[in-house]
Parts: C-alpha cells; structure tokens; sequence
C-alpha cells in the first residue's frame, strides 16, 4: 500500500488513444518491526515525451489486519475545526440551492447530459457538453450521491458524499490484483473526482 510520494506532471492528461509506458525503479526495501517497506521511484511517458515523474514513494506490505484497523488518514483537532470559506464580495448562486440527494436515475442523467433530469426544473433547458458529462462504460465509479449540502463542510462552501457499488468481478479488481484484489488508488481517486464535479455543476 502506498505511503507516500512526490508528484509531477510535465504535460497535460493523456488524450484517447495515447499509451502510457512507465519506468519504475524500487530504490531499497527496509524493515520497521514486522513490517517490510520499500522506497521507489518512476517515470511516465508517451512515446518519448515525460508525463510524469514520481519521486520518495514509499509502500509498504500490510497485512488485511493492518490495513482494516489503519484509522485511514487521521486529522488532528485543528484539521477539522470549522473555518470560515472564503467568497468574493460580489459572489451569487447562479441558481437556488438546497440540501439533497440525487438516485441512481439521476447519476445516469449526467452521463447523457440531461441537466433538468438530474437536478431539476431550474436547468429546464440546459444540455451538459458531452466533454463534461459523467464517464460510463469501465469509467463508472458512481452510483449515487447520498448528500449533496451547499454549506456544508469545514469551510461551509459545500459538502458531497458519493456512493458507488463495488463488483467483485469488475475489471479494476480482477487485474489488480488476482491474488490480493484491491481498488486502484487512482480510480478511487476518480471517484472523489466525479463526486466534486456533480457539486460543481450544481453550484
């Protein structure tokens, strides 16, 4: 499981059809208690133009017990302390808002760009731009959102939960891998990603 890293992109996202070949390098292993760490590093690249470089990665190999029990990422007292968001003076809602939730049909919306559909009468109208739509087909990594709360938050400037369901046979399991079946980080990582756009495209 990966601990940390340092990362750098050196040009803009792969587009459709480009490949990305990676070099990695594991730098040592090394032993804290019982567990065993390494330290890496590596480089993207498509074709032979650098995409990416990613420098200190430490992971580590865990146990199920280990990783069940982590806590994940422990805030401090002063991580999580409510502080006021800041907004522009002159800053207006383009339309009302309200807490909420929105269903499987209405993720579904926003992957064919009905607005109106997903988040009502106020976007009667409005077509979503196939390029900002929801992905679908293997990129479906949302379900649904079980809260959707415009000053919610620690900043009190908006607040998402997102839910999706987890196949045990999807295709990011089965590859990822046979013997120890995990969620990539990265798509983990997208799922946060679609979760903000929709509180995006509903502000």
């Amino acid at each position: 499981r990966l601990l940390d890293a340092t990362v750098k992109f050196h040009r803009e996202l792969p587009l459709p059809g480009e490949t990305i070949r990676y070099e990695i390098e594991i730098e040592k292993f090394l032993r804290q208690g019982e567990t065993y760490l390494f330290l890496f590093h590596f480089d993207g690249f498509i074709d032979s133009e650098r995409l990416i470089t990613m420098t200190d990665g430490c992971a580590g190999f865990f146990t199920e017990e280990e990783v069940k029990n982590s806590g994940g990422i422990i805030l401090t007292d002063e991580d999580s302390r409510p502080c006021a968001g800041k907004r522009s003076s002159d800053w207006q809602d383009l339309v009302p808002l309200s807490a909420g939730s929105m269903d499987d049909a209405s993720i579904d919306a926003l992957r064919t760009g009905q607005l109106a559909k997903a988040f009502g009468d106020a976007f009667e109208g409005f077509t979503l731009p196939e390029n900002l739509r929801l992905p679908g087909g293997r990129m479906k990594l949302l379900d649904r959102i079980l809260s959707l709360e415009p000053e919610g938050g620690r900043f009190g400037l908006g607040l998402i939960r997102g839910e999706a369901d987890i196949d045990p046979k999807a295709w990011f399991l089965t590859c990822h891998f046979v013997d120890d079946m995990v969620m990539p980080g990265t798509l983990m990582y997208e799922c946060c990603a679609h979760t903000l756009r929709i509180l995006l495209q509903r502000m």
